[in-house]
């Protein structure tokens, strides 16, 4: 019978070509449409035989009852299903690639058996898997498995046993037989097996582990110091033997460091930890981690720098030791121990990275030119480290040397990409885009920020953030350039938002309530839809239309950020100002300007809105005393003081006045306003009541 080259599956079969006869054969003498299937699902008749010459009988059997399984499968009928996918191996059990294609079968319809809680079937017919095939491991560990998920765990125990009877050499039956076994409380047992595991299996690391597991908690709750010191040098033994089959293997490193350093063995539990930390050098937090946990194993942060400080007097070269004495230094608050020992690892052959890396991070804030040469130097004995390099690329940004830092940030980008390795720190593509905007390279810093947006889209109002920091006019509409480029890409109603604050900021104030009016439709019916039509984006909104003198759109908009927030006390008094300023609906404004008072009753802004209503009503008194109380608490504002001469005006005393009048042109010099005032002694008309 040729069987090896069936591939049966979701209702497709490849066959070869003498199995595809003998299938079209059998179906020429029976019409399979036609078979009549019992009500267990079994199909009836197929053992009466057919004549067929010449055919290979059992393989079509073998494909009649298989795909009878499937449907059955399809409809979600688990027993007919795998009772079918059974008597199909009846006719193949000498065939191991059938066989283990359709006991997968049988074993996904016994998950879906107990699925339904139908455990009983499921054993069934995971039995008379075992009956087929009695020397087969499969269907004991998941005889197993059922019975350990009903808590059946001595019937469990015995399958374990028969899997790994039949199947010696796998490792998973040792360790669920142990778990087991440690779960009853019966520890010497659960040894036993695992040792037996470890002699039998091809890969026992998991076992070893295990053991070392047992052999750790033991010691943990051991009181007798003997039988605690007897089991850590079990543990330890069990983790070297595993060792020399995995000798980088991660865990038994870190686990045996641990328990050298317990066992007051310091220089050997380093060497442990070192050999952790060599497995992957470059990753800066895993080391400090490291660090970390050093001093959890020795007990307490104090005993582990001591204990550390005499390791480096005897082992002066030791980067390492410097390394972690370092970062213990700083979790302890000892900034200026931890700069000293981060500059000696950083000194030390071979080169550490990490140590420059830390040493400059400690020297950047009172000393960015020492950071900058550190990074140098360091760069000079690793030439190809991407971290420093990343660093020394952040410093010259810092340092506004934007060509300096594209250059390296490049060179960084270049060299992770060639390795297909990603950047470890986050915002690596943000500081990018940044230095690329501020060199003039706008796509660059677009590109750059598109892929900073995918990994937080928080970066693109970063960008808004600094850009908006430098207050220069020409920068708004550079970073609008790159914001608009970068909207082509992130379809998302916040860039269009940022589009909109930064637009405000050029005072391209059309532009800017273009942009809020874009983001409010894409926000509309958004998932985040609450979170991004916030009242802070109709605040924002209404001050574009109020500076566009579009004065009824600006109410409309920071009255729906009101109604979002009823103590945004800002839009309150934006509204009282706006109103005052057109000498309109001053009442509302008043009971505006004071609900706002009612929270920041000190606040000169609002005291100087209440003012200027009072003014507008001809109430010059109650205006001068407002506005005074605003000038003290904000001297140098130039809107201010100009109110306080139009005051003084009113009350005739015009060379109080003058005063302020100078005094605010001094703040805003040209102000056209101003200057006719000084001329005529008189307010303009556009102060009047």
């Amino acid at each position: 019978m040729v069987l090896s080259g069936v591939w049966i599956g979701s209702g497709c079969q490849t066959l070869h070509q003498r199995s595809a006869s003998d299938a079209s054969a059998y179906a020429r003498t029976r019409d399979l449409s036609q078979i009549n299937y019992g009500r267990d699902g079994r199909v009836e008749d197929l053992d009466r035989e057919a004549q067929l010459v010449p055919v290979d009988h059992d393989f079509a059997r073998v494909l009649a009852y298989y795909s009878q399984g499937v449907l059955h499968a399809q409809h979600r009928e688990a027993a007919y299903a795998a009772t079918n996918f059974l008597k199909s191996l009846e006719y193949s059990l000498d065939e191991p690639s059938v066989y283990l294609r359709v006991s997968e079968k049988i074993y996904d319809q016994a998950k879906e058996l107990i699925r339904k809680d139908e455990k009983d079937q499921a054993l069934q017919i995971l039995q008379r898997l075992v009956e087929l095939k009695p020397g087969e491991a499969g269907p004991h560990i998941w005889k197993a498995v059922i019975h350990q998920a009903y808590k059946q765990n001595r019937r469990a125990e015995s399958e374990y046993a028969a899997g790994i009877k039949r199947s010696p050499r796998a490792v998973g039956p040792y360790l669920e037989l142990a778990r087991i076994q440690y779960a009853n409380r019966e520890t010497d047992r659960a040894i036993t097996t695992l040792q037996d595991g470890i002699k039998r299996a091809r890969e026992p690391l998991k076992a070893h582990r295990f053991l070392a597991e047992i052999y750790l908690k033991r010691a943990d709750s051991a009181i007798d110091p003997g039988a605690v010191k007897s089991n850590r040098r079990a543990a330890i033994r069990t983790l070297e033997a595993a060792l020399k089959k995995a000798p980088d293997d991660k865990t038994s490193l870190f686990h045996l460091g641990r328990l050298y350093l317990k066992e007051d063995d310091f220089a050997e539990g380093l060497s442990y930890y070192m050999r952790v930390e060599g497995l992957d050098p470059d990753n800066l937090s895993f080391k400090e981690q490291l660090a970390e946990d050093i001093s959890k194993a020795v007990g307490d942060p104090l005993t582990t720098r001591k204990k550390l400080q005499h390791f480096i007097r005897e082992h002066p070269d030791n980067a390492h030791a410097c390394f972690y004495l370092g970062v213990l230094h700083e979790k302890g608050e000892q900034p200026d121990k931890a700069r000293a020992a981060f500059l000696k690892a950083a000194r030390m052959e071979p080169a550490e990275s990490s140590a420059y890396w830390k040493a400059a991070l400690f020297t950047v804030d009172d000393d960015i030119d020492g950071a900058r040469e550190l990074l140098e130097q360091g760069l000079r004995r690793l030439p190809e480290n991407p971290r420093i390099t990343e660093m020394l690329a952040f410093i010259h940004l810092q340092q506004k040397d934007y060509a300096h830092s594209i250059t390296l940030f490049e060179k960084v980008h270049t060299q992770l990409k060639a390795k297909g390795v990603a950047h470890q720190a986050q915002n690596f593509h943000y500081n990018y885009a940044l230095a690329a905007q501020g060199g003039g390279l706008f796509d660059r810093a677009a590109e750059h920020l598109i892929q900073a947006a995918v990994l937080n889209q928080d970066f693109v109002a970063g960008f808004v953030q600094h850009v908006a920091n430098l207050e220069i006019e020409s920068r708004y509409r550079d970073g609008l350039r790159t914001l608009r480029e970068v909207s082509l890409d992130v379809m998302e109603p916040e860039v269009h938002f940022y589009i909109g604050l930064l637009s405000a900021r050029a005072e391209l104030y059309e532009s800017a309530i273009s942009a809020y009016r874009y983001a409010e439709t894409m926000a509309r019916n958004h998932a985040r839809e609450a979170v991004i039509l916030d009242d802070a984006f109709y605040f924002n909104f209404g001050a574009a239309c109020e500076q566009a003198r579009q004065y009824g759109e600006a109410e409309v908009q920071l009255e729906r950020c009101i109604s979002l927030n009823n103590k945004h006390i800002e839009a309150y008094n934006y509204l009282a100002f706006m109103w005052s300023e057109q000498g309109v609906k001053l009442d509302r404004a008043l009971v505006y300007v004071n609900r706002a008072l009612q929270e920041a009753s000190g606040n000169g802004a609002f005291l100087d809105t209440r003012g200027w209503i009072y003014y507008k009503q001809g109430s010059y008194e109650k205006a001068l005393a407002d506005i005074e109380a605003a000038h003290a608490s904000i001297p140098d504002d130039a809107t201010i003081k100009d109110h306080l001469g139009d005051v003084h005006a009113r009350l005739e005393q015009f060379d109080q006045a003058g005063v302020y009048w100078r005094e605010a042109l001094a703040l805003d010099p040209g102000n056209p306003v101003l200057v006719e005032k000084l001329k005529s002694g008189i307010p303009t008309a556009s102060a009047a009541p």
